[in-house]
């Protein structure tokens, strides 16, 4: 599957909240997309407040992106 198209939707109801992953901002509102990234995470909506209404706590195995190989004599 290409990169760009790999996209976790998360939901959820109500418009005035706001999505957490691993304790940073990830989005506002209904809905938010994510690309995944190996390891384990953590998935918080909070209210407008920032009052965690709900958290789920997930793991994403894999590979990662990989950098594209170096040709020779490259500078």
């Amino acid at each position: 599957i290409p990169p760009m198209r790999q996209r976790l939707q998360f939901t959820a109801t109500g418009d005035a909240v706001q999505w957490r992953l691993d304790g940073k901002t990830l989005g506002r509102g209904p809905r938010v997309a994510w690309m995944p990234w190996p390891g384990r995470h953590v998935v918080q909506i909070t209210d407008a407040q920032g009052k965690v209404l709900d958290e789920v706590r997930l793991e994403v195995r894999g590979a990662g992106v990989v950098a594209a190989p170096t040709r020779a004599g490259a500078h």
